[in-house]
């Protein structure tokens, strides 16, 4: 239904399916641990899906995350350095 050329049953049916999957509490739950330093990799994941919804749910969230001063990263060396890096981008985005 979302597919439609109706552009109300579109509006209709992507409301629909928002609000049957509940889908932002679950993704808000995921990456809530980062405002605690907590880290992940499934974190930053959730976090990004927050931010393409657009879900105001997740900007306390990315504020901590940028407000920090702790590098939040699961892996040692260089790859904790990109899995921060990313995280403060998906954090900037949802941030605005």
């Amino acid at each position: 239904m979302t597919g439609s050329t109706d552009q109300w049953v579109r509006v209709a049916a992507a409301h629909a399916f928002w609000r049957v999957t509940d889908a932002i509490p679950v993704l808000r739950q995921l990456a809530a641990p980062l405002t605690d330093g907590e880290y992940l990799p499934i974190m930053p994941v959730a976090l990004g899906h927050l931010a393409e919804i657009g879900a105001a749910e997740g900007v306390p969230i990315a504020r901590a995350v940028l407000g920090s001063a702790r590098r939040l990263c699961w892996s040692g060396g260089w790859r904790g350095f990109l899995q921060d890096e990313e995280l403060l981008m998906i954090s900037a985005r949802m941030v605005g």
